[in-house]
């Protein structure tokens, strides 16, 4: 399941180690998530600078935005997956993925 999908169902600490997990107050984890959530959205346009970030991590009593559903949350790693020697990935379903390597 994605990591969008899990947090999406009120799930988020599912996402974390069981060691963190066990060892933090579960709403605080909750919050960690949602804020990186935040900070891996699509469009750099949607992402928090810096300062926000630190403000919300300081903070529990700032509210925080609702990030934008990912573009591609179904359908990235659905087919197969082929690795060569130089670790470039190629043919993920319908998608294929280049990597660029100067000479």
């Amino acid at each position: 399941m994605q990591a969008w999908q899990i947090w999406k169902e009120g799930k988020a600490v599912e996402l974390v180690d069981s060691l963190i997990r066990n060892s933090s107050p579960s709403d605080e984890v909750s919050r960690y998530v949602h804020i990186a959530m935040l900070c891996v959205q699509d469009s750099a346009v949607y992402r928090p600078v810096m300062s926000q970030v630190v403000l919300w991590l300081e903070s529990d009593s700032v509210a925080l935005p609702i990030p934008k559903e990912p573009t591609l949350t179904h359908s990235l790693f659905k087919g197969s997956v082929e690795i060569d020697s130089r670790n470039e990935v190629h043919d993920v379903g319908s998608l294929t993925i280049s990597t660029m390597v100067p000479r």
